[in-house]
């Protein structure tokens, strides 16, 4: 099958492409000289993603489309119109889970089977890159084994089959893997006639995926679930136990990217497993290296970040073979320590901006407050209502703040500050930071008195 050329007169089509992965993927391909359609769920999400890659400068080939529900039939259909190649990286994760089947397993296959029936409707296509995972190829395995593309994950489909909920989210997203990469397989095998299929296909199958976040989330909750656990660690909420126990594997979020955008041009991808993974993931190895003297500066922001067990010897367990994909793309892994240094950068960051705004809504909860002693200490009686209005904010103000800092349910992705170049190698593209956002708080008090002034 003819693989696509790195050229704006290629249109690559990413599902979800707001998410944490494809957000990478998408920047990467724009930044490569493809032009790329992305599907959004809702057209703020979009409209983030335009001011992301506006201030880089590669928007110029870049469009989106909103696509709300991937199960619909149909879904994808007009997504797909004159495209040439597909990354499918939507799939759904969710630890709220009522049901594994409804949830999170159909999603997952349903998704992937409106999209290839969408890219059968378009004779352009030629390649679909789908974002599998490590959970299709893993499961447990008597003493120490070594996992290449040729092993399937055999245990968690007969596990939730059997125990349904109680088999757990985890169990659960595993199987949904499973099954959505098994579905696609199938898929092209049924629809090959005569040794010749549609299009064909490659999976890309990352382990657990770490590194710096581009995509619009709302604080930590929108971190992925592999970023979330290691920003737990920096807040102190995990325990020496986690520290030494926990033994997975990694790999950085730009590789994983770098390997997707790779997959569509590369001959020998074409219907071809990749396990994408640098090494093995043992998180006191990483707390030791954040607690060594060099690092004083970037754990400063995180004082109580655990130690763990420092120097605890790493235990051994299963490896993931990834010797394909570094031989077939000639892909060589981001070393550890930088993707623990640019992923703590931005963690720093979204911990600064909870603070930031967190303490904007006391500080002007108490600038309210000093407001109303001053109108009903110095100003007449009839201006006593203005008085009590201010203390009624106030309270109010104070209310959201607490609500606002259990629940981090505001928006942490600045797309208003500078931006620089993630690619290794590339000189730093320094952008001019953007205007200066003022939180509505500092004006909601002062409308809601004219308000209430022009009423009176």
């Amino acid at each position: 099958m003819p693989v696509v050329e790195a050229a704006s007169s290629t249109l690559v089509l990413v599902t979800g492409c707001t998410g944490y992965l494809a957000a990478h993927v998408t920047q990467q391909l724009l930044r490569k000289g493809f032009s790329v359609r992305g599907t959004v769920r809702s057209k703020a999400k979009g409209e983030y993603l335009d001011d992301l890659f506006r201030r880089e400068g590669i928007d110029r080939h870049w469009e989106w489309v909103v696509v709300e529900d991937l199960q619909k039939d149909g879904a994808f259909n007009e997504a797909v119109r004159g495209v040439d190649a597909i990354e499918h990286t939507a799939s759904p994760f969710t630890y709220e889970m009522n049901d594994p089947w409804e949830d999170l397993i159909h999603p997952a296959v349903n998704g992937t089977l409106a999209l290839l029936n969408a890219a059968l409707m378009e004779p352009k296509v030629k390649r679909v890159v789908i974002t599998s995972s490590i959970a299709a190829i893993m499961d447990p395995k008597e003493g120490y084994y070594t996992f290449t593309e040729n092993d399937w994950n055999e245990a968690s489909v007969p596990l939730v089959e059997k125990c349904g909920k109680e088999a757990g989210a985890s169990q659960a997203y595993r199987a949904s893997k499973t099954l959505a990469e098994q579905a696609a397989w199938k898929f092209v095998k049924d629809y090959t006639v005569d040794g010749k299929a549609p299009f064909d296909i490659t999976t890309v199958n990352p382990s657990l995926i770490f590194g710096p976040p581009i995509h619009q989330f709302s604080g930590p909750s929108g971190l992925n679930a592999s970023v979330n656990i290691w920003y737990q660690f920096l807040l102190g909420n995990k325990t020496e136990q986690d520290a030494i126990t926990v033994n997975n594997t990694f790999v950085d979020v730009r590789d994983v990217a770098a390997i997707h955008v790779a997959a569509l041009t590369s001959e020998a991808a074409s219907n071809q497993r990749f396990i994408v993974n640098n090494g093995t993931l043992f998180y006191q190895a990483f707390l030791d290296y954040l607690h060594s003297p060099a690092q004083a500066s970037l754990i400063s922001a995180f004082p109580n970040t655990i130690k763990g067990i420092p120097g605890y010897a790493q235990p051994l367990g299963n490896v993931l073979d990834a010797s394909k994909a570094k031989r077939v793309f000639g892909w060589e892994p981001i070393p550890w320590e930088e993707t623990v240094e640019e992923d703590i950068d931005e963690l720093v960051e979204l911990r600064a901006r909870q603070r930031t705004f967190d303490g904007a809504y006391v500080r002007t909860a108490l600038g309210n407050f000093g407001y109303a002693l001053i109108i009903l200490k110095v100003f007449t009686p009839e201006f006593a209502k203005i008085g009590l209005l201010y203390v009624i904010l106030s309270s109010l103000l104070l209310i959201v703040s607490s609500v606002r800092a259990k629940r981090s349910d505001h928006d942490f992705a600045d797309i208003y500050r500078p931006t620089t170049s993630i690619v290794r190698d590339d000189p730093a593209s320094v952008l001019e930071p953007g205007p200066r956002i003022w939180g509505r708080p500092f004006r909601t008090s002062g409308y809601v008195v004219v308000l209430f002034m022009l009423l009176k």
